[in-house]
């Protein structure tokens, strides 16, 4: 199948662990040490030299952001853990130091950089302009933009996999047989997923590891008490689109391939898959002919020619349960807020095309509003299923009203029957049901 492409011009040495326990959540129930592994794809780390304040309370606004906030007084041990740091994304906090700001900020690890001052006297006027408009005097008014930031972060951070079609003549070279590879390896952790048999103490055996990797974040171990006395399989995907653990570290898991919390969150998984294909078959949402929904993305402009741009008339697949918008404005917003942030790297939009006559049982979809129940809930939204596939029908550049180029990726849904799929997924496919082996 064809593609076509057009252009058009228009305190100590090592990270302080003080804690604070709000009163509104002292009845949860805490655990006393909480493991070193970081289950969520961003973390604060925080650079503060003034050891005779106490910060228990600055710490736990900021963990209400994220679960992981490192605080250090030794310069080099800061700059030893952000070296240190590979698959996180870090949203570092600093003082009013230039040297400091040189020495780290070109770091890829490194997401925003932001500079909090006790008083306003302080400013450092030798700051980089670009650093300033990043500056804060108070915690509360930073974690207020944390928020912002690491939200839009995370959903940025949606994995890609793509295979080229079947006309590419370069489907042999290197780069073109990692892409594949990758692409099978996420359809086959679907594939391994969903016939997984998942046994009655699969929750318990979540909820243990919740515990203990949340252990020292309260407002955190408040919601996993909500989840263990709550989850019903019919509320899965309530869960899944929540602001919460069970959305972070499901998001994580799709990134980094980490098979045991595959296994450990694969319950819950499955039983989202099964509500999506309950509600597709109700057939409760789907116009008549034709349904188009946006969804944004930046990335550098090799990842794009690379992943992208030369498969075009291949397969593409978001390896992540994923919402899409059938206001357009919203996904653009989201692009022009990245490129804003991001100068070097190029703004995505993705528009799906959802034909009423091809329905994938594979790749269910349906929308929030339905599925909650509630039509305040993202009354736009189209909830995808995990891994769902996507043929690459054209690609074409454009300038927005505000005149930042975009790049629109013209998506349809690939039914279960296309051949190409078929090809590729065939072979991973097995009628036989598995034990989860992390419950043996």
């Amino acid at each position: 199948m064809g593609c076509s492409q057009s252009k058009t011009e228009t305190i100590s040495n090592k990270s302080i662990e003080q804690e604070s326990r709000p009163k509104s959540i002292q009845s949860c129930s805490l655990t006393n040490k909480q493991s070193d592994r970081i289950v969520e794809d961003c973390i604060i780390v925080w650079f503060f030299n003034d050891t005779s304040i106490d910060i228990k309370i600055e710490k736990a606004k900021l963990r209400h952001v994220v679960s992981t906030v490192k605080i250090f007084t030794d310069h080099d041990a800061f700059i030893n853990y952000i070296i240190n740091i590979r698959i996180e994304r870090i949203f570092l906090i600093i003082p009013s130091t230039e040297t400091l700001v040189e020495s780290i900020q070109n770091l890829p690890q490194i997401e925003k950089i932001y500079v909090l001052h006790s008083s306003f006297h302080e400013i450092d006027n030798t700051i980089d302009v670009t650093t300033s408009s990043n500056m804060f005097y108070d915690i509360d008014n930073l974690s207020q933009q944390l928020e912002t930031d690491v939200e839009l972060c995370e959903l940025d951070l949606l994995i890609i996999t793509a295979s080229a079609s079947l006309s590419n003549d370069d489907t042999t070279s290197t780069d073109a047989k990692k892409q594949e590879a990758l692409f099978l390896y996420v359809q086959l952790m679907r594939e391994i997923l969903y016939r997984l048999k998942f046994e009655s103490n699969a929750k318990n055996e979540f909820i243990k590891f919740c515990r203990l990797h949340y252990a020292n974040n309260f407002e955190q171990i408040c919601m996993i008490d909500d989840f263990e006395k709550h989850y019903r399989p019919q509320k899965a995907i309530w869960w899944l689109t929540r602001q919460c653990f069970v959305w972070r570290i499901l998001q994580r898991m799709q990134r980094t391939f980490e098979i045991d919390i595959l296994y450990k969150l694969g319950f819950l998984l499955k039983h989202a898959h099964t509500q999506l294909t309950n509600f597709q078959e109700n057939n409760s949402f789907m116009p008549e002919n034709l349904l188009i929904v946006y969804r944004g993305k930046t990335m550098f402009n090799d990842q794009f020619i690379s992943l992208i741009k030369n498969n075009c008339g291949g397969l593409l697949s978001f390896s992540n349960f994923f919402t899409a918008h059938t206001d357009k404005e919203i996904s653009l917003n989201f692009i022009r807020r990245r490129l804003t942030a991001f100068l070097n790297t190029i703004g995505i939009l993705f528009e799906i095309h959802l034909n009423s006559t091809i329905r994938s049982t594979r790749s269910p979809f349906a929308a929030l509003d339905k599925v909650h129940g509630d039509e305040q809930i993202e009354k736009d939204g189209i909830l995808f299923s995990l891994s769902t596939v996507f043929r690459i029908d054209s690609i074409k550049e454009f300038t927005d009203d505000l005149i930042i180029t975009i790049w629109t990726v013209k998506l349809s849904l690939v039914a279960d029957d296309d051949q190409q799929l078929l090809r590729l997924v065939a072979p991973l496919r097995s009628n036989e049901i598995h034990a989860n082996p992390l419950l043996d």
